[in-house]
């Protein structure tokens, strides 16, 4: 499921998204949490995470964890890093994760 769908049913089904002020913030500038994300994720967030370095995937999610649950900020890391680099996070053998353990 794409990030954007995911958000759109977390917030069709009213899920509550624990943002503390930030939530206040947003609604007072007319953008859902989710929306924010978004925007600063496809306006050069994907060049601050720096895909393919050490500490992509942690970079990501302690952005994306201040605007989303938990569970929903370590899957929309995880998808942006399959998206930019092709691989998931800690897949064996590939760059920045361990080898693959011989069997």
């Amino acid at each position: 499921m794409r990030f954007e769908d995911r958000l759109r049913e977390i917030l069709a089904n009213k899920r509550k998204v624990a943002l503390g002020a930030k939530v206040e913030e947003f609604a007072k500038k007319g953008l859902s949490p989710a929306r924010f994300l978004i925007q600063w994720y496809n306006e050069g967030g994907n060049g601050i995470i720096q895909w393919g370095s050490d500490g992509d995937w942690t970079r990501c999610y302690n952005k994306a964890k201040q605007y989303l649950p938990d569970e929903d900020a370590k899957g929309f890391c995880a998808n942006r890093h399959h998206d930019a680099l092709g691989y998931w996070p800690g897949e064996c053998g590939k760059p920045g994760n361990p080898p693959c353990k011989e069997k």
